[in-house]
């Protein structure tokens, strides 16, 4: 018996074994399994010499030669075949083998010598010059030699897992002759790296190669001492793989050229990322890209240029990014299709884009020009096809044609954002055009039938038209002077040089825009802008006296324009009482330097100020609002004023938890500041100062739940309250109170606002009406035949009765009488709480005299029954409901019992079927 158990123990740690074994993943083939043949001489242990002939290999022992100074060694112990000198294999017209072969493994390659596989005498294409038919890798460890390969009439390298070939020395790749259906080197993955890596497959040939590098993976081809060049003929993609990475030594250029004409020539398949610092030249006759290229060396030597060029294809078919700061890009084609299908990231000094007769881009643009875009298109489609379109406000966009298309708009969908000019019906020989657009802000107009947008000190931003800019009004007097030139306004009132009354006002005609560069300084002159409802971008505003931002008029819509006025204010008089008020405009200020002691003063208005905010004062009511975005410190100054009188005004508008303080804006300081201090007690880098109202756009209420069933008490749903991104806290922030939120109706919840928060919001929640269960216990009288003298009992006025379920009849009392025979239906009455019950149906029978049904159950003549499917009828134009929904946030999920692992039932099943083979054994024996 024993003997047997044990029997089964050892069955069943067979089995365990297996199943351990079968959940290991499973390692490469070992050196031991490793194959590897010279010219059909399959290597043992050993050193092996080039034959006299040069062709093959010749067994030398596990000793080298005396005197023999250019050998292989090769071990089956780690697979590798390790090069001293110099060695030169080749194979002669008649051999058939591969001239290395490599079955079941990996070949190292080892040493410092260097190898040369020739077989440039050889016109059979019968095998590569280095194959495997088992998936089988070849690599090299710690190699510093150079590697020759040279094939004539046959593929490279094939059939390998992996290829990779790194050495301190150079790779020479030479196919002078090739035939239809050949490659370079085809394998799963392709790595090379080396000093250079000459790569040559000549081109004045009858026959184009299938590809040059083709892989199922990534191919990485890395050269530390020249450029990468790969211009050939390939008839199929020259350079295929899921990613190739491209890395030439510092400066030097990347050139990869398919000058195969035939269609499906393609010069790269995959995604290309190019590191480096040189020249980059991707073209081909037809497709030149299909994948994403990314161009990541940001700081190129020199001029460098980043250039795709199809002749007849795409020059990338996939999302292009490039960051060459400085440098030219270009990507164009002189076929029917678009230059690129893709979205565009570019940071560089000009961009490129051009297709002759199609779209030059289908896809987002994001570009970064310091020079420059220009972006041609032709044939019948727009230039541009993007959902997202940014390239800056130099260069301009062409579409080529004998005549402007109006039927077919250059951009489409017309971008949000940009400005650029835009040119149709153009000819390039004699750089002339039929029609100029412009794309300004969203909108495109034409610049022959010009509405004026916008003016600028130039006139009109699209067509150059003289436009009246402002008008001037001088204080006690009824002059007023328009000016088509906002610097020349400036001049005359600067000082009081033409006008001394104060304050002069400038009452803004049209929309407008300075220079990037312009400062406009009124001196001493107390200056009211009045941006009359217009948009007013000002690079910069200096001035020593009073300066006012107002807008004596709104939009269309009567409402202020967002961002109103955007631009710099500077007054540097220290210890003036000069104030800056902004009066209900909307603001953005890129800088404020207010160093004067009576500050920032907002009333109705909305100021961001980004970059610097130097103030001594500010002030604001509680309909302004002011933002400070990322500055450290938020405000600074100079401390000529006490804390109260410098921040005092604001201090009701911090966020929660913020306080304003008098300190050292950093240890090392020698003089304290008014300063704004975060919720932790440091120095605020950022501030949003507001009266916060519960009723603001950023308050966020949740109420949970938003519908209950009436049941007698009062319903108080949670509730959570967010301002902006913060939740904030009851009976902190905000208390809650409820209303009506008994009885079944419309209930509220009332949000007070505590502290910082002010005033309440309110929200409705619904209490539904409960369900009654129908009527029981009534018992039915039968009529006697013709007469109404049926009736019901055990009735209540709380009920009502039909025979049609459409029109009901109030019950008076706890009897029905004076009824015929018939079906009856009872139900409870719909109260303001309560929906009307589902209807009992009870049955009053017809005799020839009259008895009495006692059982409301049973009867002969009479019935009563209850009827599910007869409880939803209602009344015509009555408000009950049979069923109650009640709305329920969340999922319940319920247990199965299924979750036991597979493995744990599959050891279980074993462990039983043990037991009972045991159990099984001892019944048997006894």
């Amino acid at each position: 018996m024993r003997e047997k158990q044990g029997v089964l123990l050892t069955v069943m740690l067979v089995l365990a074994v297996i199943l351990t074994i079968g959940g290991i993943n499973r390692q490469p083939v070992q050196a031991e399994s490793l194959a590897v043949t010279i010219c059909g001489t399959k290597l043992q242990d050993g050193y092996y010499t080039a034959n006299a002939e040069g062709t093959g290999v010749t067994y030398q022992g596990e000793t080298v030669p005396s005197g023999v100074n250019n050998y292989l060694q090769y071990s089956s112990t780690d697979g590798s075949l390790t090069i001293t000198g110099f060695v030169t294999v080749k194979r002669k017209a008649e051999m058939t083998d591969a001239c290395i072969r490599v079955e079941n493994g990996t070949l190292l390659i080892k040493g410092s010598g260097g190898l040369r596989l020739d077989d440039s005498e050889r016109d059979v294409a019968a095998h590569s010059l280095i194959e495997s038919t088992t998936k089988a890798s070849i690599r090299t460890e710690n190699y510093s030699g150079d590697l020759w390969f040279y094939a004539d009439g046959t593929s490279m390298i094939s059939g390998f897992a992996t290829v990779e070939l790194k050495t301190g020395g150079v790779i020479v790749l030479s196919m002078d002759i090739c035939k239809d259906g050949q490659s370079g080197i085809t394998a799963d993955s392709i790595e090379l790296e080396a000093e250079k890596c000459s790569i040559s497959p000549g081109i004045n040939r009858p026959h184009a190669l299938d590809h040059l590098f083709c892989a199922t993976g990534d191919i990485r081809i890395t050269t530390t001492g020249e450029e990468i060049k790969l211009y050939t003929l390939s008839k199929g993609t020259m350079l295929k793989g899921r990613n190739i990475y491209l890395t030439p030594a510092a400066d030097e250029q990347v050139w990869i050229e398919n000058i195969c004409e035939e269609e499906d020539a393609v010069a790269v398949e995959g995604n290309l990322t190019i590191n480096g610092t040189g020249d980059i030249r991707v073209a081909g006759k037809q497709d030149v890209l299909k994948g994403n290229l990314s161009v990541a060396e940001n700081n190129p030597a020199g001029v460098c240029t980043v250039t795709l060029k199809s002749e007849h294809g795409t020059a990338v078919a996939g999302d292009v990014k490039i960051d060459r700061a400085g440098q030219s890009v270009n990507l164009v084609t002189e076929g029917d299709c678009p230059a690129v299908i893709g979205n565009i990231d570019v940071n560089s000094g000009s961009l490129k884009m051009s297709s002759r007769n199609n779209s030059a881009l289908v896809g987002n643009l994001k570009a970064k020009i310091e020079n420059g875009c220009w972006i041609y298109g032709g044939g019948d489609y727009p230039v541009v096809r993007a959902n997202q379109f940014d390239m800056g406000n130099k260069g301009g966009i062409f579409r080529y044609g004998e005549q402007e298309r109006a039927d077919i708009p250059m951009l489409d969908p017309v971008p949000k954002t940009g400005r650029i000019k835009m040119y149709d019906g153009y000819n390039q020989g004699n750089d002339t055009y039929k029609k100029v657009y412009f794309l300004f802000d969203g909108a495109i107009y034409d610049s022959y039938n010009c509405p004026h947008p916008k003016a600028t000190d130039a006139g009109c931003i699209i067509c150059g038209a003289s436009l009246e800019t402002v008008e001037v009004i001088v204080p006690g007097s009824e002059k007023r002077i328009r000016y088509d030139n906002l610097s020349v306004a400036f001049r005359h009132i600067k000082n009081g040089t033409l006008y001394s009354a104060k304050p002069i006002t400038f009452l803004f005609m049209n929309d407008y825009e300075s220079s990037e560069t312009a400062t406009y300084d009124a001196g001493t002159q107390d200056l009211i802008l009045d941006l009359n409802g217009h948009q007013v971008e000002i690079n910069e505003v200096q001035t020593q006296a009073d300066l006012t931002l107002t807008s004596s008029a709104g939009d269309a819509d009567g409402q202020s324009q967002q961002e109103a006025f955007t631009g710099a204010i500077n007054n540097g008089c220290v210890d003036f009482d000069h104030t800056l008020r902004i009066e209900n405009v909307n603001a953005t200020l890129n800088k404020l330097n207010w160093q004067a002691n009576g500050g920032l003063d907002v009333s109705a208005g909305s100021v961001t100020i980004n970059n610097h905010c130097f103030t001594e004062k500010m002030n604001m009511d509680r309909d302004s609002i002011i933002r400070i975005i990322d500055i450290a410190p938020a405000i600074s100054n100079y401390g000529k004023l006490s804390l109260e009188e410098s921040l005092g005004g604001i201090e009701e508008y911090l966020p929660k938890g913020y306080s304003i303080n008098r300190q050292r804006p950093y240890p090392e300081a020698a003089d304290t500041m008014n300063l704004i201090l975060d919720a932790d007690g440091n120095i605020a880098r950022g501030v949003e100062l507001r009266y916060r109202r519960m009723s603001d756009a950023e308050v966020e209420v949740t109420v949970n739940p938003l519908s209950y069933v009436y049941d007698k008490t009062a319903k108080e749903p949670a509730v959570t309250v967010v301002y902006g991104q913060q939740e904030l806290v009851e009976d902190e922030d905000y208390t809650v109170s409820y209303r009506d939120n008994v009885n079944a109706g419309t209930a509220a919840v009332i949000i007070q606002g505590k502290g910082i928060y002010h005033e309440e919001q309110t929200v409705n929640f619904t209490i539904e009406k409960a369900q009654q269960a129908a009527p029981t216990g009534l018992v039915a009288g039968n009529a006697t035949q013709g007469q109404k003298n049926g009736i019901i009992r055990n009735v209540t006025t709380d009920m009502e009765y039909s025979q049609d379920q459409t029109s009901w009849t109030a019950v008076t009392g706890t009897t029905m009488n004076g009824l015929t025979a018939g079906d009856y239906y009872v139900r409870y009455t719909e109260k303001p709480n309560y929906y009307a019950s589902p209807a009992t149906k009870v049955t009053v029978g017809e005799t020839a005299t009259t008895t009495e049904n006692n059982s409301s159950e049973t009867t002969e003549a009479g019935s009563t029954e209850t009827s599910s499917a007869e409880q939803s009828s209602t009344t015509a134009g009555s408000t009950e409901n049979q069923t109650s929904t009640t709305a329920v946030s969340g999922t319940n999920s319920v247990k199965t019992g299924d979750e036991m692992p597979v493995a744990m039932m599959i050891v279980l099943a074993l462990m039983s079927i043990g037991a009972a083979v045991v159990v099984g054994s001892n019944v048997r024996k006894k």
